[in-house]
C-alpha cells in the first residue's frame, strides 16, 4: 500500500480494503453503532428534545432546558451523557450498547424529564 506510514499501520490493523480485508466485524459494528445512534436520536426527539444535527456517526447531540437539573436527574438514574455547553449534551453509542440498552436509556431519560416537571 502506498501512503503515509500511518496508513500502513491502519492497513495492518484493519486490513487492506483493496483486497476486501477489514478487521473482523469492524464495518458491521460501525453500522450497528450508527443504527443505535439513530435509534437514540429518534427516541430523544419523540420525548420533545431538540436533536441536531441528525447523527451520521455514533454521536448524538441534543439540547435540554434546565440542563443542570437534567444532568443531576440522569446521573441519579445511572445514565451518563456529556454536557458540552450550557444546554447541549453529547451521547455516544459503542459496541457494548445494544438496542435494548438504548430503549432502557430512553426510559431513564423519560423518567428524568418527568421528575423535572414535578
Amino acid at each position: 500500500m502506498i501512503g503515509p506510514h500511518e496508513d500502513h499501520r491502519l492497513t495492518q490493523r484493519y486490513g487492506d480494503p483493496s483486497d476486501g480485508g477489514d478487521a473482523p466485524g469492524h464495518v458491521e459494528q460501525l453500522a450497528h453503532d450508527h443504527a443505535n445512534a439513530r435509534r437514540l436520536a429518534t427516541g430523544l426527539a419523540e420525548l420533545g428534545l431538540s436533536v441536531a444535527p441528525e447523527p451520521e456517526t455514533n454521536m448524538v447531540l441534543f439540547d435540554v432546558d434546565h440542563a443542570a437539573e437534567f444532568l443531576q436527574a440522569i446521573y441519579a438514574r445511572n445514565l451518563w451523557v456529556n454536557p458540552i455547553s450550557e444546554h447541549r449534551f453529547r451521547a455516544v453509542t459503542h459496541r457494548d450498547v445494544s438496542a435494548a440498552d438504548i430503549d432502557d436509556a430512553m426510559e431513564r431519560v423519560r423518567d428524568a424529564l418527568d421528575a423535572q416537571h414535578h
